[in-house]
């Protein structure tokens, strides 16, 4: 008997009252407890994961499962408190595989094990701090986005795929850390999981370009310029900054490839770099006087190692140009992190092998 969508949408609404304090977990086998652990994905390199569950492969048995989140637990040797309190960045997909894709036919090409026009993305790029744990209850919690709720049906024979694009995460210079989660391994499969990552991706990092170390404001503070360490091949959240000292003053952040030592005429300030591209932003309304500007980088990876010089100017008064003053001028190098949505064929795979999820 074939299900229709209108009644897969009655099952969800008859089922509402009860889904809030309804969980599913996978592989059953390995419900009670896991017999491993694992790192990936989660305190990874920049990882692109899919993990099958076979139709069968949870308890409860249900017909219908409204699935807004996934939790998971700590392996049984780690669950000391000792591990976490990092933040990791991540999306998330569900959907269904294609008839007879499952634990074990399962595909190495990524596209190959989902039914595209099932797959909701159920997490959009967001960050979660990981907690240190001390006992074993799935207290590492996804929770979906708002009104993002995937309906499996099991009745439909088909696996469901969870897929996860792990960006990176602030520990390790984007290496990996020691956060391993309850896993489990057999002989019949329930689950697998496939994967790819790269393998020493290096975050940002800058440097003072020249000696000149900024020239102090009307108040005879010096302001001063860092970068964050974001700044990566396909990374949207990268960022410059520099403190005026002062509030509300206008920032000029000058962006150029050509190392400069020019002292501007009426200032002790030195322009230490070509003018390729300026951006202007205030400085926040604060005694510190933030002033922040992204730096987005293509998801292309032969720009990992490149190099950019930048410097922040403000502005005391609207009297050009004595009322300037300056930051020193840093370079800043891109990391080498690619963005995990462009690995197209998976380098990994475990059969029978997994996470134990707790969907709920």
């Amino acid at each position: 008997m074939r299900t229709s969508p209108a009644s897969i949408a009655l099952a969800c609404l008859l089922t509402a009252g009860l889904s809030a304090q309804t969980s599913w977990i996978s592989p059953k086998s390995g419900a009670a407890n896991g017999n491993t652990n694992n790192n990936i994905p989660y305190s990874w390199w920049p990882t692109r994961y899919q993990q099958i569950f076979n139709h069968d492969s949870f308890t409860p048995t249900t017909g219908v499962m409204p699935l807004r989140g996934c939790n998971y637990r700590m392996a049984s040797p780690f669950a000391n408190g000792r591990y976490g309190d990092q933040t990791i960045e991540i999306d998330m997909y569900l959907s269904m595989a294609p008839t007879g894709t499952n634990a074990v036919t399962y595909s190495r090409t990524f596209s190959g094990n989902v039914d595209s026009t099932t797959t909701k993305r159920v997490i959009r790029r967001k960050r979660f701090k990981v907690p240190k744990l001390s006992n074993q209850n799935f207290d590492i919690k996804f929770p979906f986005d708002a009104g993002q709720i995937f309906i499996f049906v099991t009745g439909q024979k088909r696996a469901l795929v969870q897929e996860v694009h792990m960006w990176g995460h602030t520990a390790n210079t984007n290496g990996i850390f020691t956060y391993p989660m309850d896993a489990h391994r057999q002989t019949t499969p329930e689950v697998t999981r496939v994967y790819s990552y790269q393998s020493s991706s290096t975050r940002g990092s800058y440097a003072q370009n020249g000696a000149f170390n900024g020239c102090a404001n009307n108040q005879n503070l010096m302001p001063d310029h860092h970068a964050s360490y974001s700044i990566t091949v396909g990374s949207s959240t990268g960022f410059v900054y520099g403190r005026s000292k002062m509030a509300n003053a206008p920032g000029l952040l000058i962006i150029g490839a050509t190392p400069l030592n020019i002292t501007i005429p009426g200032t002790q300030c030195n322009l230490m770099q070509d003018l390729l591209m300026t951006f202007v932003k205030p400085s926040s309304n604060t005694i510190g006087g933030y002033t922040e500007f992204p730096i987005p980088i293509p998801n292309v990876a032969a720009f990992g190692g490149l190099t950019f010089l930048t410097q922040i100017w403000w502005v005391q008064s609207g009297n050009f140009p004595a009322n300037l003053f300056a930051s020193r001028g840093i370079r800043v190098t891109v990391g080498s992190a690619v963005s995990p949505d462009i690995r197209a064929t998976a380098t990994g795979a475990t059969t029978g092998y997994g996470l134990i999820a707790q969907f709920n």
